[in-house]
């Protein structure tokens, strides 16, 4: 009912295992505001054909923050939804989801409470790799220790490195240094354009507060870290604002800086200064 629903409205849908991802079919609807309207509606419509309470996820939502009004349009249905849909609101450049909920001049300022989500612990993770690797007739053995060190919790590069480490394992084995060693540099080849066009994206400045940070052990205003890429304290205090606001860097209790991707930092430390 939903796919046809949906289709007829000018939305592509792909129907997995535990719900619906939707996308707007622009060549077929070039006027997307009807068809938002529709999508908008259609928790609600669920609720009331099934009696369960539908649950909506936006991913990424940060994306909209461009496009005029359109929170406000998004505002204009959910605020009538109350009781009758949860909605969980996603997305991984703080700065912008803050612009979205916390600015008073915003349709949606107010509308969620905020919710971080931290980084995987080292103790789940070793236990679902070891599963993993068991199921398999394979043991991460004592690498396990060095991989939960270089991912350091952020689950995407986790689940990369722990990829590259059961490929470089034979069959029926234990991984060793050398399948480790292995697993690190076909996972840093797979990473290295992406890196590449993260880097050539931003501001010198930004450029030059990631290097410093880089050799300076989570103490972004070392002054001889600073010397080292010609940056000044000021220009390096609003570099880093930039890089926390989109989600680029973390601040931890202790108010250290640190990269959120382990591997953004060991391909800009292995750069030293100077990363082309």
């Amino acid at each position: 009912m939903a796919e046809r629903f949906l289709n007829a409205s000018g939305f592509g849908v792909s129907l997995g295992a535990v719900g619906i991802s939707v996308s707007l079919e622009r060549t077929r609807n070039p006027d997307p505001v009807p068809a938002l309207h529709t999508l908008l509606e259609l928790p609600v419509q669920a609720l009331m054909k099934t009696g369960v309470m539908p649950v909506v996820v936006f991913d990424e939502f940060q994306d909209i923050l461009p496009i005029e009004r359109v929170d406000a349009l998004m505002r204009s249905h959910i605020q009538h939804h109350g009781g009758k849909v949860s909605y969980v609101f996603c997305g991984s450049e703080p700065g912008m989801m803050r612009e979205l909920f916390e600015r008073r001049a915003r349709p949606m300022y107010g509308q969620a409470l905020p919710e971080r989500l931290g980084r995987l612990r080292d103790a789940d993770v070793a236990e679902y790799i070891h599963d993993r690797f068991e199921r398999t007739g394979k043991r991460a053995g004592e690498t396990l220790p060095a991989l939960l060190g270089a991912a350091q919790g952020h689950p995407q590069r986790t689940m990369l490195l722990a990829h590259h480490l059961w490929q470089a394992t034979p069959r029926r084995s234990t991984a060793d240094q050398g399948a480790w060693e292995r697993a690190t540099q076909s996972a840093e080849a797979e990473v290295r354009d992406e890196l590449r066009a993260y880097w050539r994206g931003l501001e010198t400045n930004d450029q030059r507060a990631l290097r410093a940070l880089s050799v300076a052990n989570g103490k972004p205003y070392r002054l001889q870290a600073l010397a080292q890429v010609d940056l000044k304290k000021s220009s390096a205090t609003h570099a880093y604002e930039r890089l926390l606001d989109r989600g680029d860097l973390e601040r931890t209790a202790e108010e250290e800086l640190i990269f959120v991707d382990p591997l953004l930092e060991r391909w800009v430390r292995r750069q030293g200064t100077s990363p082309a």
